[in-house]
């Protein structure tokens, strides 16, 4: 959107009409009646040839368009007009937007790449192209040479989008101190983002200072409440670190809120609510509605299968247990569980499995089965 209202200055040299017609244009446009702008701006090249407007007029229409293109959802008509406009007047802005449409729109890295560079060869210290070079290395998952781009991007202007993306660089390689200076510089530009807040939050949590992260991460709710990652962190803090449990639950339902479908979020409060507040119904119904979303969930079929153990529900537990993954541990619940109802020879053909697979511990079980005749003493 800021690329097609800019475009309008582009025209303050030409004639009252062109500039007319394209206010008209970038109204239209603004206001997504796209078919209706489209149709105007090709009568405006018509108009354009007809007075054989300079070349450059030209490409600024076409430039135009591809503006128009890429906010109406079509990206390879918007890359087509593109490079069109840099066919007739091959300026940096074409290229560098060619490249951008390549990146976001199409995922061709290599391309965009090419594109950029091509941007730099033209202009060495164009900013636009050396973040966009380190965004690319950043998706190749070449650390150095984004943090090589986003440092040059820095020495040509203070921007606080490049310093996070520095921030989060220097994260990644465990470079806490210089990720911390990164990110409080990010912040002295833009105070009020989540994201930075956010990210600035996680740096202070590597580097253990819990007060000013959980101080970030409320930062990052407060500029944008529906921030969920800031939610998390907070939640895993008062829960996992400084075990305040109640403030923990605030978080994870603040969670739920907008995303209902978490399975961390139900996860950890089933976990509270079944080991520390002792309320195993609720634990249960949370649970139950984990499962609802994510039906093979096996941490959540686990602490079904504890919670009906320790109720004495061992059917209900193994009807769950059967739903785990076939792991040593796993089997090794059961066999367990199939000796409590009784059901020696299936516990005794677990135990032994696992036995003849190196779980010497099971001897004893083993020994105490050999001790009932028959399958089951119970009937």
């Amino acid at each position: 959107m800021i690329y097609l209202f800019k475009l309008i200055d582009l025209f303050f040299g030409t004639s009252t009409y062109f500039s007319l017609r394209i206010d008209e244009i970038a109204f239209l446009a603004g206001g997504k009646r796209f078919d209706l702008a489209e149709k105007a701006l090709f009568q405006l090249e018509e108009d354009a040839a007809f007075l054989r407007y300079r070349k450059e007029l030209h490409a600024e229409i076409f430039f135009f368009l591809a503006e128009l293109y890429y906010m109406w959802g079509k990206p390879h008509l918007a890359l087509d007009f593109c490079l069109k406009s840099r066919e007739i007047v091959p300026r940096i802005e074409f290229t560098f937007r060619a490249g951008w449409i390549q990146f976001h729109a199409f995922k061709e890295l290599d391309k965009s790449r090419e594109y950029f560079l091509s941007c730099l060869n033209s202009q060495p210290g164009f900013h636009p192209a050396l973040f966009a070079l380190g965004e690319v290395e950043l998706q190749l998952h070449n650390l150095d040479a984004a943090e090589k781009y986003f440092r040059l991007a820095l020495d040509q202007k203070k921007d606080p989008a490049v310093f996070l993306h520095l921030g989060q660089i220097l994260l990644n390689k465990e470079n806490f101190s210089d990720a911390l200076d990164a990110l409080k510089s990010a912040l002295k530009l833009s105070p009020e983002s989540a994201e930075i807040n956010y990210f600035l939050g996680c740096a202070f949590l590597r580097e253990a200072d819990h007060t000013q992260a959980l101080y970030h991460f409320r930062q990052a709710t407060f500029f944008d409440n529906s921030y969920t990652l800031a939610y998390y962190e907070i939640a895993r803090i008062y829960h996992l670190i400084l075990g305040e449990t109640d403030k923990a639950i605030i978080a994870y339902n603040k969670i739920l809120e907008f995303k209902p479908e978490s399975d961390e979020a139900l996860f950890n409060l089933a976990l509270i609510f079944s080991r520390l507040k002792r309320n195993t119904a609720k634990a249960m119904q949370l649970l139950f509605r984990l499962l609802k979303y994510h039906p093979r969930h096996q941490q959540a079929i686990s602490l079904l299968c504890d919670i009906y153990t320790g109720t004495w529900n061992y059917g209900l537990a193994l009807k769950y247990l059967e739903q785990l993954e076939p792991a040593p541990e796993n089997q090794l619940r059961m066999a367990d569980l199939l000796f409590k109802l009784c059901s020696w020879t299936r516990a005794e053909e677990i135990y032994i499995d696992l036995y003849q697979k190196g779980f010497t511990e099971v001897e004893n079980k083993i020994k105490k089965i050999a001790l009932f005749p028959g399958n089951s003493v119970c009937t």
